[in-house]
């Protein structure tokens, strides 16, 4: 694994099936859960690179691909844990490309905890929303938000979602984040 020379930075985010354990929805540690959907803006582009994933072991290994192909320097997210987890709890490979992709200098920068941090760690503070936190960057609410949380809460899975519903949810989450992440100084 070649990762000599890291670039840029690359936000993403998954979209996942729903199964919970352990008091926790959507649990990366279940083995009945995996990515349905990943969303990634690769190094310097504007556009969202979209995957949906019909089967655990047809999601297995993008995340690993992602890191190889693009070499970001820094991964970007907002609740990045929960992407990270997902892309690697389960999936041995894309944790070995991880490691290596860390010792090699790449970072992480979660906009949801920098948010936290920024808002001097006030309670009201700790659990702030993509939509929240992107409008006070210039971004915007992200198409068919409502729309996926009522089906969320209905116990819908994602992977039960139309790629039509989803894909502009996921093009507002990744575009939002690079916003907030990109504008981030202006705040400051």
């Amino acid at each position: 694994m070649d990762f000599k020379e890291l670039k840029g930075f690359v936000p993403f985010d998954t979209e996942t099936t729903i199964v919970s354990s352990y008091k926790r929805k959507a649990d990366p540690f279940n083995p009945l859960n995996y990515v349905v959907y990943a969303g990634y803006m690769a190094v310097g582009a504007k556009e969202v690179t979209k995957h949906r994933y019909g089967s655990k072991k047809e999601s297995m290994g993008w995340f690993a691909r992602m890191l190889l192909e693009q070499k970001p320097a820094v991964i970007v997210g907002f609740n990045l844990k929960f992407d990270v987890l997902h892309a690697i709890a389960q999936d041995p490979w894309a944790y070995d490309v991880y490691k290596a992709w860390i010792v090699a200098g790449g970072q992480l920068w979660d906009c949801q905890l920098a948010e936290y941090l920024l808002e001097g760690m006030l309670p009201e503070a700790q659990m702030l929303s993509l939509d929240e936190v992107a409008v006070k960057y210039g971004g915007t609410l992200k198409d068919g938000g409502d729309l996926m949380k009522d089906m969320w809460s209905q116990g819908i899975c994602t992977s039960d979602i139309s790629e039509d519903i989803v894909y502009p949810y996921l093009d507002g989450d990744v575009s939002n984040t690079a916003k907030i992440f990109r504008d981030r100084k202006s705040v400051v």
